[in-house]
């Protein structure tokens, strides 16, 4: 019987993986800017990479700093195309990783006891497979955004963990990787630490293995990734386009990097609503698998509590927290913190698969083994009834491939409006569109884009006023609405003035009139 060992054929069978994962991901890529898949952020996320600034909490400097390299050096395509492509890429990488992780955990699961090389890898590729077809990785691959680099980075440190673990002794490179690829991985999202506690836990296994030398590399390595925020502080003090929080001061730099706005949606779930939200969230589960999906999913679970429930541990440790943090935290979107939770399970997809056909082999009686190519065809049941199922069950929801919506707006909107205008804009969905075709299609030229919501505060007003004195006066003060009073009167006798639909509460204070999606403020209303 061949034991898991060095493979020739393992790199063509990740390449293959890879192409498969991309191929699929770029024939459903949008195109340019788009809102949906809970992509509001995704204008935003383009135009500052673009723009080098510094985008909303927690300012996602790695991020920013990966897509605008790999915006460079893709030739074809606008800039919102080649950002798509990086996250295209990220997932197909991701989903080759997810395949070696699995013929990994196999390995050490079975103690290269029973584990077969065809049978393994072809479990590691159910896994991989099964998660690069799951929606919720599909929907962010085909975009920019940032939760299908975080899926890399997660299985990046999982694969460099579970590398050393297998060998402690030999060398301590795979941990100081996992260490520099943590540090980094949280200038993409801080979500990552989540991953932190299977590092740890495998450090803690092997604690005997780990020197003081060791410890101190390791966390110089975690150091110089997280330096990478250093880039908020460099980037803020030259005030770009996009600045949000004013990192160039100690301040601001703490308000951007602790995301202060968004404290509140952590672990902020009304407890009263928890059972709709987990009947809703367990839909969300059944239809990145299929039922078959959880089926070998619960066998991969049990077999790695009866085989090695130190990997049990291990994966858990990655699962639970993922999903803890998704189901409490308030915001219709949560789900997408769902990704790492559905990476284990698809591994866990592939320990059940192994063990079904081993079983299987095992117990079908010699004779019939011969008449019926029992292997291959539950291999290609489960592959039909995971990801091909997946397939053509949400093809249709989540290919984005002719979604042009947000910037053929955001253009209509522009050519709408006078060069020289000022638009004020209310909702992520109304705003980071025009702030991309602003600062990405116009080349910053054309009308001022102005953040209703975010003149509330003092160093929006400070950046604002010193990129464009004219629109933006030096001294605003007083209530969100009197704030915005000042800015419209400061610029309706020199310049058009125009508000979007969501800041239609503005008519309160001025006459205006429609034309086309926006609203023209025309003068003040004399006070009753």
């Amino acid at each position: 019987m061949t034991l898991i060992r060095g493979d020739p054929q393992k790199p063509l069978i990740v390449l293959s993986v890879f192409f498969g994962a991309l191929a699929l991901y770029l024939f459903t890529l949008a195109p340019s800017i788009t809102h949906r898949h809970f992509g509001s952020d995704s204008a935003e996320l383009t135009a500052t990479a673009y723009t080098l600034g510094v985008a909303h909490p927690t300012g996602y400097p790695t991020y920013l700093l990966l897509a605008k390299g790999f915006s460079l050096v893709i030739p074809w395509g606008d800039v919102a195309y080649s950002i798509n492509m990086f996250s295209a890429i990220s997932g197909a990488v991701t989903v080759a990783l997810v395949y070696l992780i699995c013929d990994l955990l196999i390995e050490m699961a079975f103690n290269n006891a029973r584990a077969t090389r065809h049978r393994a890898s072809a479990a590691a590729i159910i896994a991989a497979a099964s998660f690069a077809f799951s929606p919720l990785l599909w929907s962010q691959s085909v975009m920019a955004e940032v939760y299908s680099l975080n899926a890399l980075f997660t299985a990046g440190i999982l694969f460099l963990a579970m590398h050393w673990s297998k060998n402690p002794g030999a060398s301590a490179w795979p941990l100081f990787s996992a260490a520099l690829l943590l540090g980094l991985g949280l200038g993409n999202h801080v979500t990552l630490v989540f991953v932190g506690l299977p590092l740890a836990f495998v450090m803690v296994v092997h604690l005997r293995e780990l020197t003081r030398g060791t410890m101190a590399k390791f966390l110089g390595a975690f150091i110089l990734g997280l330096s990478v925020y250093i880039y908020l502080p460099l980037r803020a003090s030259a005030n770009p386009a996009i600045n949000w929080g004013d990192a160039a001061n100690l301040n601001g730099f703490l308000w951007t990097v602790s995301a202060v706005p968004y404290r509140g949606l952590a672990f902020g779930y009304p407890w009263s609503d928890l059972p709709g939200r987990l009947v809703e969230w367990s839909d969300v589960l059944v239809r990145q698998f299929n039922v078959p999906g959880l089926l070998l999913g619960i066998l991969g679970v049990w077999q790695l509590r009866v085989n090695r429930s130190p990997l049990l541990i291990f994966s858990a440790l990655l699962f639970l927290p993922s999903m803890v943090f998704s189901v409490m935290y308030d915001s219709s979107s949560a789900t997408v913190y769902l990704i790492p939770a559905f990476m284990m399970l698809a591994l866990w997809i592939g320990v059940g698969f192994y063990w079904l056909v081993d079983i299987t082999d095992n117990t079908v009686p010699p004779g019939l083994k011969h008449s019926v190519t029992l292997f291959p065809a539950l291999f290609s049941v489960v592959l039909l009834a995971i990801p091909g199922l997946s397939l053509l069950l949400n093809y249709g929801d989540i290919s984005l491939r002719n979604d042009n919506e947000s910037l053929v707006h955001a253009r209509e909107i522009f050519q709408e409006v006078e060069s020289n205008s000022v638009i004020l804009a209310v909702s992520d969905q109304e705003l980071f569109p025009l702030w991309y075709y602003s600062l990405v299609e116009e080349g910053g030229r054309g009308p001022t884009v102005i953040s209703t919501r975010l003149t509330q505060f003092d160093w929006y007003l400070r950046g604002q006023h010193e990129r464009y004195p004219e629109v933006v006066p030096a001294e605003i003060a007083g209530t969100y609405d009197d704030r915005l009073i000042q800015i419209v009167e400061f610029n309706l006798e020199t310049r058009p003035v125009y508000i979007t639909s969501e800041a239609d509460f503005l008519l309160n204070y001025f006459d205006g009139s429609a034309e086309g999606d926006l609203y023209r403020l025309l003068s003040r209303k004399v006070s009753q």
